[in-house]
Parts: C-alpha cells; structure tokens; sequence
C-alpha cells in the first residue's frame, strides 16, 4: 500500500502528464554539463605508496573497519530520509505529489548541498573526526523531530535538519581516510564507496519494510502518540528505526575521535 500510493504518477501541474517523457531527458543535460565541467578540473596525483596498497594491508590498520562502519551509516542515514522524504512530505502536510516531490527534497538536498559546498571550502580548517561525529547527533536529533512532530513545519525542519546533517559525513569519511590510512590508495576508496552503497540500501529498504508492515496491520506503537492514517504513521515508525543508523555512526565516530586524540597525545 505504502510503495503503491509512493509511486502513484500524478499530474504535472505545469506541462501536464503526458509531458512526463520530455523530463528525463531534461535532467540527462545536468550530468552532460557536469562531464563536460570535469573536464576541466585538475587532479591530484596519487603517491607512489598508495598504488601499492592491499586489502591485507587495510585490514591491519585499526581505522579501516571503523571507518567502514561510519560509511555504512553515512550512507544508510542519508538515504533513509531522502529515499523518502517526498511521500513523508505528501502525507504530513497534505499536498499534491508534484508539490511533495520539491517540498520533502528539496528541503533535504538544498541544506546538504550547501554543507558540502562550505565543506569543501574549509575542510582542512576543522577537525574532521569532530564534525563527523557532531553530524551523527544532528542526525539523531533531526530524525527524531521529523519523526515525532505533529506540526507539518516541524516536519521540514527535521528534513533540513537532515540534510546538515548528513551533508559533511561522506566526503568527510572520504577525507578521514585518505589523513589515518594515507597508504590506502584507490582501494580504500573503492571499499568505502561499496560500504557507503550497502548503507544507501539499507536504509532505504528497511525503511519500507518496517513502514509496510505497520501499514498493513495496523498496529504501530506510535498510533498512540500520533493520530494519522495507517500509512503515515507506519512511515514515521519506518524512519524511527532508521534512527539506528546515525545512533550507529555516532557511537563509532565518537570512539574513533577519541582513540585517535589519544594517539596523537601520546
């Protein structure tokens, strides 16, 4: 009922439905303009040491695995919320699909993309292992507003909440790695973009399912606290569990950060 009601094809408010196919190949220009632009972009060159990287060798290193797990959450985290954010948006604040589609979002995307932007501006300003795990509590507090509110604007908050959130945690993974594993090479890379990928489904499946089967029986604890259809509240209850992931990333981050503070103490 809940994937069903998601993906229902509505109106196009402005050129109409059958106008639908001409929207695809609208987007295909933004990532044209984009392999064009990166054309022209500079790359760095990798040392000599990071070619020579092996999975044995990443394995010995006691930042690997905790780093993979931070991508795991990075990447659950932000899916979870995004994957779903428009049919959230249309059921909360009562609105056409066309309009839940850029309300839920955008709200998401706009604030994770000005984060990224001023990340990559500053990173090497901010401690990173900090940020990482300051991200993860926003992420907590962001799920639980969105979660919880029974005020549509409240909602949105949480959304954009979201999106701060979760904006600084991929790259800055990224970024963490290549600074604790700088023998890693392209083979680090690869892993966390595999972790990161195993987050994305993760969060967004397990937010369906749980949604799903609340929907369909009908009986979420959360229908106690909040009134609503049986859809919307297995929706909040779906998200609610995906607060596992950035619970997750947060208590790893933080003995990460604390682990490495200590090192560079002693």
């Amino acid at each position: 009922e809940l994937v069903k009601k998601g993906n229902l094809i509505r109106n196009l408010t402005v050129f109409g439905k059958s106008a639908w196919i001409g929207l695809p190949i609208l987007w295909a220009l933004v990532p044209a303009v984009g392999a064009i632009m990166f054309c022209f972009v500079p790359m760095n060159q990798l040392s000599a040491d990071s070619s020579s990287s092996r999975f044995a060798d990443l394995m010995k290193s006691r930042s690997f695995i905790p780093l993979m797990i931070i991508m795991v959450a990075s990447g659950a985290a932000e899916v979870a919320v995004a994957w779903w954010a428009s049919l959230f948006a249309e059921l909360t604040l009562n609105i056409p699909k066309s309009v839940s589609d850029l309300v839920g979002p955008c709200a998401f995307a706009v604030f994770m993309g000005i984060v990224r932007v001023l990340f990559g501006k500053f990173a090497d300003k901010i401690k990173l292992e900090r940020w990482i795990c300051a991200s993860f509590a926003l992420g907590i507090v962001a799920y639980l507003i969105t979660v919880i509110s029974v005020h549509p604007v409240l909602s949105l908050i949480g959304f954009a909440l979201c999106g701060i959130s979760v904006g600084i945690l991929w790259p800055g993974t990224y970024s963490l790695g290549a600074k604790s594993i700088p023998s890693g090479g392209t083979l680090m890379f690869a892993f966390f973009a595999i972790g990161g990928d195993i987050g994305c489904t993760l969060g967004s499946d397990l937010v369906g399912i749980i949604s799903d089967a609340v929907a369909t029986n009908g009986n979420g604890f959360l229908s106690a606290f909040i009134n609503g259809e049986s859809v919307s509240v297995g929706l909040r209850t779906g998200l609610l569990a995906a607060t596992a992931f950035p619970i997750i990333g947060f208590i790893v981050s933080l003995i990460f950060s604390l682990k490495t503070n200590k090192a560079k103490k002693e």
